[in-house]
């Protein structure tokens, strides 16, 4: 585009209207923590994901999944997180299994994109935010 006009020469002379894309302003008493910030994982208190996009059980880069987390819980859209296994029954370390972003929040509930994954995220995996 050039001067408002396209330069390949099938559309020459064809007007453009500038695009424009409003920027969403989000308050700062609404947000907790600094959207889209890494923070730090908070292992001791996960969400859990209760299930996939289209109903499926596993997914992984790039797909969605809900978790039982929402607005209620403090969750917010762009907020970040760990998705995380434990590596015995409740109670051993922490096994990373990827990570990903908040892009939809509900009152209880809350859409997750899962971002990168080096296993598949399942129903069950348990979710860190990042505060």
């Amino acid at each position: 585009v050039d001067g408002g006009r396209v330069a390949d020469a099938s559309l020459t002379g064809t007007d453009l209207a500038p695009l424009s894309i409003g920027a969403t302003r989000i308050a700062p008493a609404e947000t907790p923590h600094r959207i889209g910030a890494p923070g730090e994982p908070q292992f001791d208190d996960p969400a859990h994901i209760v299930f996939g996009e289209l109903g499926m059980a596993i997914a992984g880069p790039k797909q969605l999944m809900v978790i039982d987390r929402g607005l209620n819980q403090g969750v917010v859209r762009g907020q970040r997180f760990t998705i995380f296994r434990r590596s015995v029954a409740g109670g051993g370390p922490v096994v990373s299994v990827g990570d990903g972003i908040i892009v939809s929040v509900r009152p209880q509930s809350a859409t997750i994109q899962i971002e990168r994954a080096n296993d598949a995220v399942g129903v069950g995996d348990l979710i860190a935010m990042h505060r």
